[in-house]
């Protein structure tokens, strides 16, 4: 879809959504939604207004979560910029090895697993002691939410499978970060959007403070980019984890990448 034809669209959706509450916004303080049924799918950064020409995400920081309980917790406190875990999968994956390279020369502190290293008992331990963790392989969604799975095998379930029980029965560091940087597979397309039931509140429920994904599949390179970005304003410019996101979006706005590549990660 050209971004021509997306504009149209995306403008009824400011009227109907942003609009009746425009006044009561404020473009210092983050946006925080909290979205209903089919609206969990919905890519909210790319919704556009006709009156200043402009994203939504360039007008506010924004930040989703599953419902206001999970908002007001106090697992999103000041996150801690190490020490980082990044997971790739057990099969070989170009992308993936090379964004884990990457990410070994942004953050100090960082423990990697790949290839044969990327087992289930190292994922699960290695949650309680990341207040970073970074994923970068498959993973999958499941009409049951609690079924949804890390496939550090790859493209198949199997033993080696990570479900979300297996992780919420986990405890992750207070006010730690998950990335769900998937390359091959969405971390979106559960009913919910983002995995809500599944994988991403499964993450929550273990203690962490803040879950990046995207709500649909992105192709590796992109996703590998935004991502990478968001990292490098995480740790180097100390920003929060909602800011350091919209900078990589706001960065591929600039570069006039259709909203497909960028507003999907929430």
């Amino acid at each position: 879809d050209s971004q021509g034809s997306f504009i149209p669209e995306s403008e009824q959706l400011y009227k109907l959504l942003i609009e009746p509450i425009e006044s009561q916004l404020d473009p210092k303080r983050a946006l925080a939604i909290i979205p209903d049924q089919a609206l969990h799918r919905l890519n909210f950064p790319a919704l556009y207004s006709a009156a200043t020409k402009t994203f939504l995400i360039q007008q506010y920081t924004i930040l989703e979560s599953p419902n206001l309980t999970t908002l007001l917790s106090g697992n999103s406190g000041t996150p801690s910029r190490g020490p980082a875990v990044s997971f790739g999968a057990r099969t070989d994956n170009t992308g993936a090895t090379n964004e884990l390279r990457v990410l070994g020369e942004i953050y100090p502190n960082v423990r990697t697993f790949s290839g044969e290293a990327a087992l289930k008992p190292a994922f699960l331990s290695s949650l309680r002691e990341a207040s970073v963790f970074h994923y970068a392989g498959h993973s999958q969604d499941a009409a049951d939410p609690l079924r949804s799975s890390v496939l550090l095998d790859g493209q198949r379930e199997g033993p080696n499978s990570v479900t979300a029980v297996d992780i919420s029965k986990g405890r992750m560091p207070a006010s730690s970060v998950v990335v769900l940087a998937s390359c091959d597979s969405s971390v979106g397309n559960s009913r919910d959007g983002i995995g809500m039931r599944g994988l991403t509140s499964a993450f929550l429920i273990s203690g962490a403070g803040s879950v990046v994904g995207s709500l649909w599949l992105v192709d590796a390179e992109s996703t590998s980019r935004l991502i990478l970005q968001f990292h490098k304003g995480f740790v180097r410019n100390r920003l929060p984890v909602a800011v350091a996101l919209r900078n990589a979006q706001l960065e591929f706005i600039e570069e006039g990448a259709h909203p497909y590549y960028w507003s999907g990660f929430v």
